[in-house]
């Protein structure tokens, strides 16, 4: 959503929007120009207000809605305008149940370099767009993050799209594993073209030469971004070049600082602990995460501090979840982030807490007071080994964890 009220923004457009309560990215946009309102009201409504967008997740009920269509203004869903813009751009689409995020940068970070100026609209923060999540280009191209929950996916058009995976997520929509996979059959068939990333190891190996971000998941990213830039008729040495720049994007494996705690003994305060953030929530991403950290940190202790994200996705993939830490050395579980207009209702037996006690994990009912406590004793306690090098602490999860990571540094 912030991303579509830069782009109106960049197109002349005034724009206000709500949100439940206040965040780095509502100050963002305020600075930018856009009128924030923190709780949703129907005053929130302005006066010659020409177009209304909500995001998916806005039940019917809510009030500033309801008010919008008693005015009879044009409402839309955020798909239904993202559609429209890719009837305008000629659209490059990147889908997938992971790595979307990484490989749309990817993918839009090769296109700038061959001079194709697109727009660009990425699920996460990048650094060469100035710490945003969109970017206003003055050629006929988009590069979009196509989500698929609710089948956001089926309201674009797009010239070209490639598919990173297809797993069973969004299951709180899509019931079962089925449901998903027909999902991504019926967005193909709304595509000019469908690429695959390549498979040839000459082509593998000079991608995984020249990344500078670690992790074989990374790699697969890559290559989707590479076989999209192909079907263009982008040079492969200006493919490899983009690449061979690009060192990660916000909350994706990010290295934030150092652990820092005035209850450390002073001699493990030469050995501060190396703090990472990163936005994996699914299993799989809490495996490949974790995978990649081991890849470029195969002696040092890892410490994951998840969150999980949505009490549904906790329950539907609770197997799951139960064995994709196996790659951490110690694991600190926090209380679900249950997300507005998602929830269907908690089941105990499906929480945070059961899923420490079934992996053996510390369970924090408390963050903001006991999470520094427990990491400081985590810490002195694998550093109180000989031989040991700094360990590695990764906060991990799409919810409010990323506001516990600054506290931590500090």
């Amino acid at each position: 959503m912030s991303a579509l009220a830069r782009y109106f923004l960049s197109e002349k457009w005034q724009v206000a929007g709500s949100d439940l309560s206040a965040s780095d990215i509502t100050r963002e946009l305020q600075k930018e120009g856009v009128k924030v309102f923190i709780g949703h009201k129907p005053a929130n409504i302005q006066a010659g207000a020409q177009l209304i967008v909500y995001n998916n997740a806005i039940p019917d009920s809510n009030p500033e809605l309801k008010r919008a269509r008693e005015l009879g203004l044009a409402c839309r869903t955020y798909p239904e305008v993202v559609g429209e813009m890719t009837t305008t751009y000629k659209t490059i689409a990147i889908a997938g149940s992971h790595g979307k995020s990484t490989t749309t940068a990817m993918t839009a970070l090769i296109l700038i370099e061959a001079g194709f100026d697109p727009n660009v609209i990425v699920g996460t923060k990048l650094k060469e767009f100035g710490g945003k999540n969109f970017r206003k280009g003055k050629g006929g191209y988009l590069v979009l993050e196509a989500d698929e929950w609710k089948a956001a996916f089926h309201h674009y058009s797009p010239f070209v799209a490639t598919i990173t995976n297809i797993d069973a997520e969004h299951l709180d929509f899509y019931k079962n594993f089925d449901g998903v996979k027909k999902s991504f059959e019926k967005f193909k068939s709304r595509c000019h073209a469908v690429v695959e990333r390549p498979r040839s190891p000459e082509v593998v190996n000079k991608v995984r030469k020249v990344l500078k971000v670690s992790g074989e998941h990374n790699v697969q990213n890559a290559l989707n971004a590479y076989a999209v830039a192909s079907f263009l008729g982008i040079p492969e040495k200006i493919i490899l070049s983009a690449l061979g720049k690009y060192h990660g994007a916000w909350r994706r494996m990010e290295f934030r600082g150092y652990f820092k705690s005035s209850l450390l003994a002073k001699p493990y305060t030469l050995k501060p602990a190396l703090v990472f953030d990163d936005y994996g929530h699914h299993p799989s991403e809490i495996k490949a995460t974790l995978a990649g950290l081991r890849q470029k940190y195969a002696k040092n202790a890892l410490i994951c501090v998840f969150q999980p994200h949505q009490a549904q996705r906790l329950k539907l993939l609770f197997s799951a979840f139960k064995t994709c830490f196996r790659g951490a050395n110690r694991v600190v579980i926090l209380p679900t982030y249950e997300v507005a207009g998602r929830e269907r209702g908690f089941e105990q037996k499906y929480s945070s807490e059961a899923l420490a006690k079934a992996i053996g994990a510390i369970y924090i009912r408390h963050p903001e007071m006991e999470l520094k406590t427990t990491l400081t004793r985590i810490v002195s306690s694998l550093l109180a080994k000989p031989h040991t090098l700094n360990p590695i602490i990764v906060m991990m999860g799409a919810g409010t964890i990323s506001d516990l990571t600054p506290k931590i540094l500090k």
